[in-house]
Protein backbone atom coordinates (compact mmCIF):
# COMPACT_ATOMS: atom_id res chain seq x y z
CA UNK A 1 0.00 0.00 0.00
CA UNK A 2 1.34 3.43 -0.91
CA UNK A 3 2.26 5.93 1.84
CA UNK A 4 -0.28 8.49 0.61
CA UNK A 5 -3.12 5.98 1.06
CA UNK A 6 -1.86 4.96 4.50
CA UNK A 7 -1.51 8.63 5.54
CA UNK A 8 -5.02 9.55 4.38
CA UNK A 9 -6.47 6.50 6.14
CA UNK A 10 -4.55 7.25 9.35
CA UNK A 11 -5.99 10.73 9.81
CA UNK A 12 -9.48 9.20 10.20
CA UNK A 13 -8.43 6.39 12.56
CA UNK A 14 -8.59 8.66 15.60
CA UNK A 15 -11.36 11.14 14.79
CA UNK A 16 -11.08 12.97 18.11
CA UNK A 17 -7.36 13.63 17.66
CA UNK A 18 -7.82 14.64 14.05
CA UNK A 19 -10.69 16.98 14.95
CA UNK A 20 -8.55 18.67 17.61
CA UNK A 21 -5.66 19.18 15.18
CA UNK A 22 -7.83 20.45 12.33
CA UNK A 23 -9.78 22.76 14.64
CA UNK A 24 -6.56 24.41 15.85
CA UNK A 25 -5.33 24.94 12.28
CA UNK A 26 -8.74 26.16 11.07
CA UNK A 27 -9.15 28.62 13.95
CA UNK A 28 -5.65 30.02 13.37
CA UNK A 29 -6.38 30.49 9.65
CA UNK A 30 -9.80 32.00 10.42
CA UNK A 31 -8.37 34.55 12.86
CA UNK A 32 -5.58 35.56 10.48
CA UNK A 33 -8.02 36.07 7.56
CA UNK A 34 -10.43 38.05 9.73
CA UNK A 35 -7.67 40.24 11.16
CA UNK A 36 -6.32 40.89 7.67
CA UNK A 37 -9.76 42.07 6.54
CA UNK A 38 -10.05 44.29 9.64
CA UNK A 39 -6.61 45.82 9.13
CA UNK A 40 -7.25 46.35 5.41
CA UNK A 41 -10.50 48.09 6.38
CA UNK A 42 -8.68 50.31 8.88
CA UNK A 43 -6.08 51.32 6.31
CA UNK A 44 -8.66 52.10 3.64
CA UNK A 45 -11.06 53.97 5.96
CA UNK A 46 -8.31 56.08 7.52
CA UNK A 47 -7.02 57.12 4.12
CA UNK A 48 -10.56 57.76 2.87
CA UNK A 49 -11.37 59.85 5.96
CA UNK A 50 -8.34 62.08 5.43
CA UNK A 51 -9.08 62.51 1.72
CA UNK A 52 -12.81 63.13 2.13
CA UNK A 53 -12.78 65.41 5.17
CA UNK A 54 -9.38 67.10 5.15
CA UNK A 55 -7.27 67.12 2.01
CA UNK A 56 -8.94 65.60 -1.04
CA UNK A 57 -6.49 63.95 -3.44
CA UNK A 58 -5.26 67.47 -4.18
CA UNK A 59 -5.83 70.67 -2.20
CA UNK A 60 -5.57 74.25 -3.45
CA UNK A 61 -5.03 77.17 -1.07
CA UNK A 62 -3.61 80.67 -0.99
CA UNK A 63 0.12 80.52 -0.21
CA UNK A 64 -0.23 82.97 2.71
CA UNK A 65 -3.05 80.89 4.22
CA UNK A 66 -0.76 77.85 4.12
CA UNK A 67 1.90 79.80 6.07
CA UNK A 68 -0.54 81.14 8.70
CA UNK A 69 -3.14 78.36 8.87
CA UNK A 70 -3.27 78.24 12.68
CA UNK A 71 -4.43 81.87 12.78
CA UNK A 72 -7.28 81.14 10.31
CA UNK A 73 -6.44 84.25 8.24
CA UNK A 74 -9.60 84.64 6.15
CA UNK A 75 -8.08 87.48 4.14
CA UNK A 76 -5.73 84.99 2.47
CA UNK A 77 -8.27 83.23 0.35
CA UNK A 78 -8.99 82.03 -3.17
CA UNK A 79 -10.59 85.10 -4.74
CA UNK A 80 -13.30 84.48 -7.32
CA UNK A 81 -13.16 80.75 -6.61
CA UNK A 82 -15.86 80.06 -9.22
CA UNK A 83 -13.45 81.09 -11.95
CA UNK A 84 -10.91 78.65 -10.49
CA UNK A 85 -13.57 75.92 -10.52
CA UNK A 86 -14.19 76.52 -14.24
CA UNK A 87 -10.51 75.97 -14.97
CA UNK A 88 -10.36 72.84 -12.80
CA UNK A 89 -13.48 71.37 -14.45
CA UNK A 90 -11.68 71.63 -17.79
CA UNK A 91 -8.91 69.31 -16.57
CA UNK A 92 -9.67 65.79 -17.75
CA UNK A 93 -8.31 64.01 -14.65
CA UNK A 94 -10.58 65.92 -12.22
CA UNK A 95 -13.67 64.06 -11.01
CA UNK A 96 -15.13 66.11 -8.12
CA UNK A 97 -14.49 69.54 -6.58
CA UNK A 98 -15.29 70.89 -3.13
CA UNK A 99 -14.77 74.62 -2.42
CA UNK A 100 -14.76 75.20 1.34
CA UNK A 101 -14.46 77.82 4.07
CA UNK A 102 -13.54 76.76 7.60
CA UNK A 103 -14.40 79.15 10.40
CA UNK A 104 -15.14 79.37 14.11
CA UNK A 105 -18.59 80.25 15.43
CA UNK A 106 -20.78 80.23 18.52
CA UNK A 107 -24.44 79.35 19.10
CA UNK A 108 -26.61 81.10 21.67
CA UNK A 109 -29.30 79.07 23.45
CA UNK A 110 -32.15 80.01 25.82
CA UNK A 111 -32.47 83.76 26.30
CA UNK A 112 -33.44 85.02 29.73
CA UNK A 113 -35.85 87.90 30.37
CA UNK A 114 -33.08 90.40 29.66
CA UNK A 115 -32.25 88.86 26.28
CA UNK A 116 -29.00 87.30 27.53
CA UNK A 117 -28.23 83.76 26.47
CA UNK A 118 -28.13 81.23 29.30
CA UNK A 119 -25.83 78.94 27.34
CA UNK A 120 -23.38 79.40 24.51
CA UNK A 121 -21.68 76.65 22.51
CA UNK A 122 -18.49 76.95 20.48
CA UNK A 123 -18.58 75.20 17.13
CA UNK A 124 -16.59 74.63 13.96
CA UNK A 125 -18.26 75.81 10.79
CA UNK A 126 -17.69 74.51 7.28
CA UNK A 127 -19.04 76.42 4.32
CA UNK A 128 -19.61 74.17 1.31
CA UNK A 129 -21.39 74.16 -2.02
CA UNK A 130 -24.15 71.62 -1.41
CA UNK A 131 -24.76 71.09 -5.12
CA UNK A 132 -21.37 69.34 -5.27
CA UNK A 133 -20.72 68.46 -1.62
CA UNK A 134 -23.55 65.94 -1.52
CA UNK A 135 -21.60 63.77 -3.94
CA UNK A 136 -18.19 64.61 -2.46
CA UNK A 137 -19.06 63.51 1.10
CA UNK A 138 -22.09 61.27 0.38
CA UNK A 139 -24.13 63.54 2.64
CA UNK A 140 -27.47 61.85 1.96
CA UNK A 141 -26.07 58.58 3.30
CA UNK A 142 -25.31 60.20 6.67
CA UNK A 143 -28.41 62.41 6.80
CA UNK A 144 -30.90 61.45 9.52
CA UNK A 145 -34.53 60.87 8.62
CA UNK A 146 -36.67 63.96 8.27
CA UNK A 147 -33.80 66.21 7.28
CA UNK A 148 -32.71 67.81 4.03
CA UNK A 149 -29.67 69.62 2.69
CA UNK A 150 -29.51 73.33 3.64
CA UNK A 151 -30.68 76.19 1.52
CA UNK A 152 -30.29 79.94 2.22
CA UNK A 153 -29.86 80.67 5.97
CA UNK A 154 -30.04 76.99 6.89
CA UNK A 155 -27.44 74.72 8.46
CA UNK A 156 -26.68 71.02 8.77
CA UNK A 157 -25.71 69.93 12.30
CA UNK A 158 -23.54 66.94 13.15
CA UNK A 159 -25.12 64.66 15.71
CA UNK A 160 -22.80 65.67 18.58
CA UNK A 161 -23.50 69.37 18.17
CA UNK A 162 -27.22 68.68 17.77
CA UNK A 163 -27.14 66.79 21.07
CA UNK A 164 -25.42 69.69 22.87
CA UNK A 165 -27.88 72.23 21.45
CA UNK A 166 -30.83 69.86 22.02
CA UNK A 167 -31.70 70.68 18.42
CA UNK A 168 -34.28 69.11 16.15
CA UNK A 169 -34.89 69.62 12.45
CA UNK A 170 -36.73 72.94 12.02
CA UNK A 171 -35.31 74.62 15.14
CA UNK A 172 -33.72 78.05 14.78
CA UNK A 173 -30.63 79.43 16.51
CA UNK A 174 -28.62 82.64 16.60
CA UNK A 175 -25.20 82.09 15.07
CA UNK A 176 -22.37 84.45 16.05
CA UNK A 177 -19.08 85.14 14.29
CA UNK A 178 -16.23 86.91 16.12
CA UNK A 179 -13.74 86.94 13.24
CA UNK A 180 -14.51 88.18 9.75
CA UNK A 181 -12.17 88.66 6.79
CA UNK A 182 -11.06 92.04 8.12
CA UNK A 183 -9.90 90.52 11.42
CA UNK A 184 -11.83 90.85 14.66
CA UNK A 185 -15.33 91.76 13.59
CA UNK A 186 -18.69 90.76 15.05
CA UNK A 187 -21.48 89.38 12.85
CA UNK A 188 -24.53 87.23 13.46
CA UNK A 189 -27.37 85.50 11.69
CA UNK A 190 -30.46 83.55 12.63
CA UNK A 191 -30.28 80.10 11.05
CA UNK A 192 -32.64 77.14 10.73
CA UNK A 193 -31.61 73.49 11.19
CA UNK A 194 -32.47 71.73 7.94
CA UNK A 195 -31.00 68.36 8.91
CA UNK A 196 -28.73 66.35 11.21
CA UNK A 197 -25.88 64.15 9.98
CA UNK A 198 -23.79 61.46 11.65
CA UNK A 199 -20.45 60.99 9.96
CA UNK A 200 -18.34 57.85 10.60
CA UNK A 201 -15.67 59.99 12.33
CA UNK A 202 -16.04 60.75 16.06
CA UNK A 203 -14.18 64.09 16.11
CA UNK A 204 -16.08 65.40 13.07
CA UNK A 205 -19.37 64.66 14.85
CA UNK A 206 -18.45 66.57 18.01
CA UNK A 207 -19.02 70.23 17.16
CA UNK A 208 -19.18 70.66 13.38
CA UNK A 209 -21.94 72.22 11.31
CA UNK A 210 -22.22 72.77 7.57
CA UNK A 211 -23.62 75.88 5.89
CA UNK A 212 -24.06 77.04 2.27
CA UNK A 213 -20.81 78.50 1.00
CA UNK A 214 -22.33 81.74 -0.29
CA UNK A 215 -24.01 82.36 3.09
CA UNK A 216 -20.69 81.84 4.87
CA UNK A 217 -18.87 84.09 2.42
CA UNK A 218 -21.39 86.84 3.14
CA UNK A 219 -21.37 86.23 6.90
CA UNK A 220 -17.58 86.47 7.03
CA UNK A 221 -17.60 89.49 4.69
CA UNK A 222 -15.52 87.63 2.14
CA UNK A 223 -17.63 88.57 -0.91
CA UNK A 224 -15.80 91.50 -2.48
CA UNK A 225 -17.35 93.21 -5.55
CA UNK A 226 -19.69 90.25 -6.00
CA UNK A 227 -16.74 87.89 -6.39
CA UNK A 228 -17.15 85.02 -3.98
CA UNK A 229 -14.12 83.73 -2.08
CA UNK A 230 -13.21 80.33 -0.64
CA UNK A 231 -10.41 79.25 1.67
CA UNK A 232 -9.62 76.02 -0.15
CA UNK A 233 -10.70 73.75 -2.97
CA UNK A 234 -10.43 69.98 -2.52
CA UNK A 235 -10.10 67.83 -5.63
CA UNK A 236 -11.00 64.18 -6.12
CA UNK A 237 -9.35 62.59 -9.14
CA UNK A 238 -10.89 60.01 -11.46
CA UNK A 239 -7.79 57.87 -10.98
CA UNK A 240 -5.67 58.60 -7.89
CA UNK A 241 -2.58 56.86 -9.27
CA UNK A 242 0.45 59.11 -9.80
CA UNK A 243 -1.18 62.07 -8.04
CA UNK A 244 1.85 64.36 -8.33
CA UNK A 245 1.90 64.27 -12.13
CA UNK A 246 -1.80 65.16 -12.17
CA UNK A 247 -1.16 67.97 -9.67
CA UNK A 248 1.42 69.30 -12.13
CA UNK A 249 -1.19 69.30 -14.92
CA UNK A 250 -3.64 71.17 -12.69
CA UNK A 251 -0.98 73.73 -11.81
CA UNK A 252 -0.18 74.22 -15.48
CA UNK A 253 -3.88 74.67 -16.35
CA UNK A 254 -4.29 77.35 -13.67
CA UNK A 255 -1.23 79.26 -14.84
CA UNK A 256 -2.41 79.04 -18.43
CA UNK A 257 -5.64 80.72 -17.28
CA UNK A 258 -3.59 83.55 -15.69
CA UNK A 259 -4.21 82.27 -12.15
CA UNK A 260 -0.73 82.28 -10.50
CA UNK A 261 -0.11 78.82 -9.04
CA UNK A 262 2.79 76.62 -8.02
CA UNK A 263 3.06 72.95 -7.11
CA UNK A 264 3.94 72.47 -3.45
CA UNK A 265 7.34 70.90 -2.89
CA UNK A 266 8.13 70.02 0.77
CA UNK A 267 11.83 70.32 0.00
CA UNK A 268 11.40 73.87 -1.34
CA UNK A 269 8.36 75.71 0.12
CA UNK A 270 7.02 78.82 -1.67
CA UNK A 271 9.06 81.99 -1.25
CA UNK A 272 7.83 84.41 1.43
CA UNK A 273 6.88 87.03 -1.15
CA UNK A 274 4.84 84.58 -3.25
CA UNK A 275 1.10 85.39 -3.04
CA UNK A 276 -0.48 83.00 -5.57
CA UNK A 277 -2.14 79.63 -5.11
CA UNK A 278 -0.44 76.46 -3.89
CA UNK A 279 -1.45 73.10 -5.35
CA UNK A 280 -0.70 70.33 -2.83
CA UNK A 281 -1.09 66.57 -3.24
CA UNK A 282 -2.58 64.84 -0.20
CA UNK A 283 0.69 63.01 0.44
CA UNK A 284 2.34 66.39 1.10
CA UNK A 285 -0.57 68.01 2.98
CA UNK A 286 0.44 68.62 6.62
CA UNK A 287 1.34 65.57 8.69
CA UNK A 288 -1.53 63.34 7.61
CA UNK A 289 0.38 61.21 5.14
CA UNK A 290 3.24 60.65 7.59
CA UNK A 291 0.69 59.73 10.27
CA UNK A 292 -0.97 57.23 7.92
CA UNK A 293 2.42 55.71 7.11
CA UNK A 294 3.07 55.25 10.84
CA UNK A 295 -0.39 53.70 11.22
CA UNK A 296 0.36 51.38 8.31
CA UNK A 297 3.54 50.18 10.04
CA UNK A 298 1.55 49.59 13.24
CA UNK A 299 -1.07 47.56 11.40
CA UNK A 300 1.61 45.47 9.69
CA UNK A 301 3.16 44.81 13.10
CA UNK A 302 -0.23 43.69 14.45
CA UNK A 303 -0.65 41.39 11.43
CA UNK A 304 2.83 39.95 12.06
CA UNK A 305 1.99 39.26 15.72
CA UNK A 306 -1.17 37.42 14.69
CA UNK A 307 0.89 35.39 12.24
CA UNK A 308 3.29 34.47 15.04
CA UNK A 309 0.35 33.52 17.28
CA UNK A 310 -1.30 31.45 14.56
CA UNK A 311 2.01 29.79 13.70
CA UNK A 312 2.69 28.83 17.34
CA UNK A 313 -0.80 27.33 17.68
CA UNK A 314 -0.35 25.23 14.55
CA UNK A 315 3.19 24.08 15.39
CA UNK A 316 2.39 23.23 19.02
CA UNK A 317 -0.70 21.25 18.04
CA UNK A 318 1.08 19.23 15.35
CA UNK A 319 4.05 18.49 17.61
CA UNK A 320 1.82 17.49 20.52
CA UNK A 321 -0.16 15.07 18.36
CA UNK A 322 2.96 13.39 16.93
CA UNK A 323 4.73 13.10 20.29
CA UNK A 324 1.61 11.32 21.61
CA UNK A 325 2.07 8.70 18.88
CA UNK A 326 5.55 7.53 19.86
CA UNK A 327 4.37 3.94 20.47
CA UNK A 328 2.79 3.92 17.03
CA UNK A 329 6.08 5.12 15.55
CA UNK A 330 7.92 2.35 17.41
CA UNK A 331 5.48 -0.26 16.11
CA UNK A 332 5.78 0.71 12.45
CA UNK A 333 9.57 0.99 12.82
CA UNK A 334 9.67 -2.55 14.27
CA UNK A 335 7.63 -3.71 11.26
CA UNK A 336 10.45 -2.55 8.99
CA UNK A 337 9.51 1.00 7.96
CA UNK A 338 12.58 3.17 7.54
CA UNK A 339 13.10 6.53 9.25
CA UNK A 340 12.65 8.33 5.94
CA UNK A 341 9.34 6.58 5.29
CA UNK A 342 8.13 7.42 8.81
CA UNK A 343 8.95 11.10 8.27
CA UNK A 344 7.16 11.11 4.92
CA UNK A 345 4.12 9.33 6.37
CA UNK A 346 3.62 11.89 9.15
CA UNK A 347 4.36 14.74 6.76
CA UNK A 348 1.58 13.53 4.45
CA UNK A 349 -0.83 13.18 7.38
CA UNK A 350 -0.11 16.75 8.49
CA UNK A 351 -0.38 17.93 4.89
CA UNK A 352 -3.82 16.35 4.34
CA UNK A 353 -5.17 17.68 7.64
CA UNK A 354 -3.78 21.17 7.07
CA UNK A 355 -5.22 21.41 3.54
CA UNK A 356 -8.71 20.53 4.75
CA UNK A 357 -8.53 22.62 7.93
CA UNK A 358 -6.90 25.66 6.30
CA UNK A 359 -9.48 25.65 3.52
CA UNK A 360 -12.32 25.54 6.03
CA UNK A 361 -10.64 28.22 8.17
CA UNK A 362 -10.13 30.75 5.37
CA UNK A 363 -13.64 30.11 3.98
CA UNK A 364 -15.26 30.67 7.41
CA UNK A 365 -13.01 33.70 8.08
CA UNK A 366 -13.86 35.25 4.72
CA UNK A 367 -17.54 34.45 5.25
CA UNK A 368 -17.52 36.00 8.72
CA UNK A 369 -15.88 39.19 7.45
CA UNK A 370 -18.39 39.39 4.59
CA UNK A 371 -21.38 38.71 6.85
CA UNK A 372 -20.37 41.31 9.44
CA UNK A 373 -19.59 43.87 6.73
CA UNK A 374 -18.52 46.56 9.16
CA UNK A 375 -17.70 47.16 12.82
CA UNK A 376 -19.04 50.17 14.71
CA UNK A 377 -16.16 51.35 16.93
CA UNK A 378 -17.79 54.65 17.95
CA UNK A 379 -17.74 53.93 21.68
CA UNK A 380 -14.20 52.48 21.57
CA UNK A 381 -12.84 55.58 19.79
CA UNK A 382 -14.97 58.08 21.71
CA UNK A 383 -12.07 59.53 23.71
CA UNK A 384 -9.72 59.97 20.75
CA UNK A 385 -9.02 63.52 19.67
CA UNK A 386 -8.08 63.04 16.02
CA UNK A 387 -9.98 62.19 12.87
CA UNK A 388 -10.28 58.42 12.70
CA UNK A 389 -13.04 56.40 11.11
CA UNK A 390 -15.30 54.93 13.81
CA UNK A 391 -17.20 52.61 11.47
CA UNK A 392 -14.69 50.19 9.97
CA UNK A 393 -15.72 48.39 6.79
CA UNK A 394 -14.13 44.94 6.70
CA UNK A 395 -12.31 44.51 3.39
CA UNK A 396 -11.27 41.12 2.08
CA UNK A 397 -8.05 40.91 0.14
CA UNK A 398 -7.95 37.81 -2.09
CA UNK A 399 -4.16 37.75 -2.01
CA UNK A 400 -4.09 37.68 1.80
CA UNK A 401 -6.74 34.92 1.87
CA UNK A 402 -4.73 32.77 -0.57
CA UNK A 403 -1.50 33.55 1.27
CA UNK A 404 -3.05 32.55 4.62
CA UNK A 405 -4.22 29.23 3.15
CA UNK A 406 -0.81 28.40 1.67
CA UNK A 407 1.01 29.63 4.78
CA UNK A 408 -1.10 27.48 7.13
CA UNK A 409 -0.59 24.37 4.99
CA UNK A 410 3.18 24.91 4.75
CA UNK A 411 3.61 25.63 8.48
CA UNK A 412 1.55 22.63 9.60
CA UNK A 413 3.27 20.29 7.14
CA UNK A 414 6.79 21.41 8.01
CA UNK A 415 6.01 21.33 11.73
CA UNK A 416 5.53 17.58 11.46
CA UNK A 417 9.24 17.15 10.67
CA UNK A 418 10.41 18.47 14.06
CA UNK A 419 9.12 15.58 16.24
CA UNK A 420 9.28 12.85 13.53
CA UNK A 421 12.99 13.46 12.90
CA UNK A 422 13.64 12.80 16.56
CA UNK A 423 11.24 9.86 16.68
CA UNK A 424 12.67 8.25 13.56
CA UNK A 425 16.17 8.20 15.09
CA UNK A 426 15.31 6.34 18.31
CA UNK A 427 15.26 2.59 18.59
CA UNK A 428 11.85 0.87 18.16
CA UNK A 429 12.11 -0.71 21.65
CA UNK A 430 12.69 2.73 23.24
CA UNK A 431 9.78 4.20 21.28
CA UNK A 432 7.48 1.37 22.40
CA UNK A 433 8.39 2.01 26.06
CA UNK A 434 7.43 5.71 25.84
CA UNK A 435 4.25 6.83 27.64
Amino acid sequence: MRLTEIAFRNIWRNKRRTLLTMTAIAVAALVIVFMFSLLEGLKYDQRNTVIKFTTGHIRIRNADYERNELLNPLQYNIKDYKQVLKVLNSVEQVDMLSPRIQFGARFGVDKDTYGVYKKEFDARGLGVDFTTEDQFQDLNIYLKKGGSLPEHNEILLTIGLAHDLKAEVGDTFDLFIAQTMGGLGFNSRNVRVSGIVEFPVATVNKNLFLMPLDDVSSLLRMDVQEKKSAIEILIILKNPDDIKSKAEKITAALNQANIPSILYDPAQPPAKDYEGLVVTSWTDASAWYAWLQMADISYNLIAFLFFILGTSVIINTIMMIIYERMKEIGTIAAMGMTGRQIMLLFFLEAFFMSVIASFLGVIVGAGLATALGKLDMTQAFEGLDFDIATVIVLRLNIRSVVFTFIYSVVVASLASFIPTIKAARIEPVEALRST
